[in-house]
């Protein structure tokens, strides 16, 4: 198959309570240009993020949480933080999380500033970890990323229930001249030998009429037209638990209609992963994602 591999679809977890804020954020962000897998200084992930901020580039602070013990503020103080949320799972037991765009920059900063000094109680990772221990119900707003290597066209899907806490590896700025990776489709273990060597011979055919662009002078931003759906890519989400329960209910279990078998076989991974991280901090079983 000359340069062009066939790969399995992963899925892994950004544990954040294990590193900074800047260190999550930053190995987040170097998943879009394929910088992920070299080791890099704190200092190196600390001058990124800096980057990416005096740049305007935001988004990727999205995957920084921020949680926030709103306990000494009032109902209708607490109901101003909330509702510049926007994954707000708040319900009366006073904490909530955010991430870090909207504290830095956004409306959850700005009523913070207006409330009176100190009486919102900050916390990363770690710390809301050890709260969630002791109240379960905390959990839901527990803030969890994970980096998954999927087909485009599954990640597509994936990407139409985000609320934008996403980055995915560029196809712009990653050239494939050196090699093409295809994510094995959901099929492919239980078909026949034939029908694999056609579909090889396929994908083989459109790598082929990508290279011969760049050969001519085609920037990989114009010959990527012709790669096909089921090149492989790597995409990072962070949701709190309760907006990937969301997810799964619809891109594993079905809810709103027949999900497709490839967002099945990573969804089931995350689900697994989810549940694991909350066995491992006692979580009680009735609070798993799914059992």
């Amino acid at each position: 198959m000359s340069n062009m591999k066939l790969i399995e679809p992963k899925v892994e977890f950004f544990d954040e309570s294990k590193v900074t804020s800047n260190q999550h954020i930053a190995r987040c962000a170097r998943v879009c240009y394929g910088g992920e897998g070299k080791s890099h200084t704190k200092e190196q992930d600390d001058r990124l993020v800096q980057g990416l901020i005096n740049k305007g580039h935001l988004s990727m602070l999205r995957h920084g949480s921020v949680y926030l013990d709103l306990s000494r503020l009032s109902k209708i103080e607490q109901e101003s933080i909330t509702s510049t949320i926007s994954s707000n799972v708040f319900k009366d037991w006073g904490c909530v999380s955010c991430n870090m765009q909207e504290y830095m920059f956004g409306n959850v900063g700005d009523a913070i500033d207006d409330l009176r000094e100190g009486s919102v109680v900050t916390m990363d990772a770690p710390e809301f970890l050890k709260l969630c221990e002791k109240n379960p119900e905390y959990f839901k707003s527990l803030r969890m990323t994970f980096c998954i290597t999927t087909q485009i066209a599954t990640s597509r899907e994936l990407n139409r229930k985000s609320p934008n806490n996403i980055a995915e590896r560029s196809t712009r700025y990653c050239s494939s001249k050196d090699g093409l990776d295809i994510c094995k489709p959901w099929w492919w273990n239980d078909a026949d030998e034939e029908k694999r060597n056609d579909y090889l011979k396929y994908m083989e055919s459109a790598y082929t009429s990508y290279k011969d662009m760049l050969n001519l002078g085609f920037k990989p931003e114009d010959a990527r037209g012709v790669l096909p759906l089921d090149t492989a890519t790597k995409v990072v989400y962070t949701y709190t638990i309760k907006e990937w329960k969301d997810i799964l209910d619809l891109r594993l279990y079905d809810k709103y209609g027949v999900a497709h078998p490839n967002c099945k076989v990573v969804m089931r991974m995350v689900k697994e992963q989810i549940n694991k991280f909350l066995e491992e901090h006692d979580c009680p079983p009735e609070y798993l994602v799914w059992h």
